[in-house]
């Protein structure tokens, strides 16, 4: 099934005079309805004289001033360190509204622009085929065994007595499941290129990126509500003070009452990662724990150390927005994120040592993704067939 397009990609190619389906124009004006601050941006929007006014002024600025400055313009207020998913939401596409906007600008004041000569006919050379991005192949293996591809399962009830029903392309539900139904695991999993939603018996929410897997339970019986995450997950979890919910992940253990929180820990990174957006949870890893408040995020290193920081949660969440977000980001775990999302081996013909930042919609092809990394200066691309070269440029 054909994926919806987001507001931001819409936004976004009507700001570059792309055309739009009727599809997309119907979504436009609902989203237009919405509010009135979405009306206001619309209007800054379709205002492509000042647009070009603002990006010569960048172009004339510091690049970190720069960034500063956008997300000032795109904030939507800080009464608490979240304010709700509605409010998120609302940040997410304002944000990446401007932000992706301004991306190629924003690259290039950081870029070392004497050195890009990069030419669109080279690029056709180089780039000689195109990779589509988020084809929904996610697979549910059911404690029996049996193996469901989900992208070609219809909607209903998908396993009897466990009662897991299919309601969407992408999302499942447990229902009606009975509490005497023996204990098993079942197993969700999204291959690199998809995310999927899961709502469990207990009522709470998930939601996994790609290159992901959760274990969950038919039904949670006991007194701990458990499931095992792989990967990224997100989570909203049902508030239930007899009966605490456990996410165990690799090394470490996330225990929470109720709340919204983000758990990444790919195994090929280096570093476990556990974000609070709402309420309180409790990371242990060990002989170490911590507490975490809204706002914070805890770090478990290679070295088995556990730290907190202080930091904007948003951007571990975005993915639920279908953005690529990276802040300051060492190119390689750019470069692996990207990985995660389009079916490619990525393979280095040189060290890169340059940090990279700024919002992509994930909804685009591999070349327009590439072309705007290319931007930075850092970087140029080959690819062929699924193998994507990357190549530093001389200094």
């Amino acid at each position: 099934m054909q994926k919806i397009p987001s507001i931001v990609d819409i936004l976004w190619r009507y700001q570059q005079r792309e055309p739009l389906s009727s599809e997309d124009e119907e979504q436009l004006r609902n989203w237009l309805r919405e509010s009135e601050e979405n009306e206001l941006l619309f209007d800054d929007l379709s205002n492509h004289a000042k647009w070009e006014a603002d990006m010569a002024d960048l172009k004339a600025r510091d690049s970190r001033a720069t960034w500063n400055r956008i997300r000032e313009r795109v904030k939507t207020g800080h009464e608490s360190p979240v304010a709700g998913m509605r409010s998120w939401k609302k940040y997410a596409t304002v944000a990446a509204i401007f932000a992706a906007a301004v991306f190629g600008t924003y690259l290039l004041l950081k870029s070392r622009r004497e050195n890009f000569q990069q030419t669109e006919e080279s690029q056709a050379i180089r780039f000689k085929n195109d990779v589509q991005a988020g084809i929904p192949q996610a697979t549910l293996r059911l404690a029996s065994g049996k193996l469901i591809r989900l992208d070609t399962a219809r909607a209903g009830n998908l396993a009897i007595p466990e009662s897991i029903w299919k309601t969407d392309s992408n999302s499942l539900v447990l229902q009606g499941v009975s509490g005497s139904l023996e204990k098993s695991f079942n197993t969700l999993t999204t291959p690199n290129g998809t995310q999927y939603q899961i709502t469990l018996a207990d009522g709470s929410r998930v939601w996994l990126n790609a290159g992901s897997s959760l274990q969950f339970p038919s039904v949670f019986s006991g007194n701990e509500r458990r499931v095992v995450l792989t990967g990224e997950g997100y989570f909203e979890v049902a508030k239930n003070l007899q009966k605490p919910f456990l996410v165990q992940s690799g090394l470490g253990l996330v225990r929470v009452m109720g709340t919204h929180f983000n758990v990444r820990n790919y195994s090929s990174e280096q570093e476990f990662r556990t974000s609070l957006l709402e309420g309180l949870v409790c990371f242990k890893a060990g002989e170490d724990s911590v507490l975490l408040r809204p706002g914070q995020q805890s770090v478990l290193t290679e070295k088995g150390k556990v730290r907190v920081d202080s930091t904007d949660t948003r951007q571990a969440v975005v993915w639920r927005e279908h953005l690529f977000w990276f802040q300051a980001e060492p190119f390689e775990e750019i470069m692996g994120e990207i990985a995660r999302w389009y079916p490619i081996q990525v393979v280095y013909k040189g060290k890169i040592d340059e940090h990279f930042s700024g919002i992509l919609p994930r909804n685009r092809s591999l070349i327009e993704t590439l072309r705007t990394l290319e931007l930075a200066g850092y970087v140029y691309f080959i690819i062929e067939g699924n193998e994507v070269q990357v190549i530093p440029r001389k200094t």
